[in-house]
């Protein structure tokens, strides 16, 4: 991540591993800026979702992760993620349309078959992605190896 004139914010960000109950419940991202597909995985999707106005990234791989495509992983650094007053994250301006885009995207995985959280599992899943300590030893040290995951 970086600000506005480039440069990169304290902690470095490491993504995660693709699970989808913990996407539904906002436990696990990945960032789009690093995001490389083959176009037969695209093609196993019905493509973007063009109504989404804040998430059709994490839809898009949602929905190759439902239609089975296999992911790899690095922590090196391969695209910056610029954050400032005018950008969509940076803005603010579109948190309800977020929350709306996250609703949608929840209930598509839960209809899936994705088995659903209750309100208190999902605060604790919350709380504990926040204070993992190796999440935030990832952000400040991550390494450069590579994890595959089918």
């Amino acid at each position: 991540m970086i600000d506005a004139s480039g440069h990169p914010d304290l902690r470095r960000r490491t993504p995660d591993l693709i699970d989808l109950r913990r996407y539904a419940y906002e436990t696990c991202f990945f960032w789009q800026q690093a995001t490389f597909f083959r176009r037969r995985a695209f093609l196993q999707t019905n493509g973007f979702n063009l109504s989404s106005q804040t998430a059709w990234d994490g839809e898009l791989v949602v929905d190759m992760a439902l239609a089975g495509c296999r992911f790899g992983y690095t922590n090196k650094v391969l695209g910056d993620f610029r954050i400032y007053s005018k950008s969509m994250t940076g803005s603010g301006h579109f948190t309800d349309a977020l929350r709306l885009d996250r609703a949608h995207i929840r209930k598509k995985i839960l209809r899936a078959g994705v088995p659903a959280a209750s309100s208190l599992e999902a605060g604790v899943m919350r709380a504990l992605y926040k204070l993992n300590p190796c999440r935030q030893w990832s952000y400040l040290f991550g390494s450069e190896k590579v994890e595959a995951r089918s």
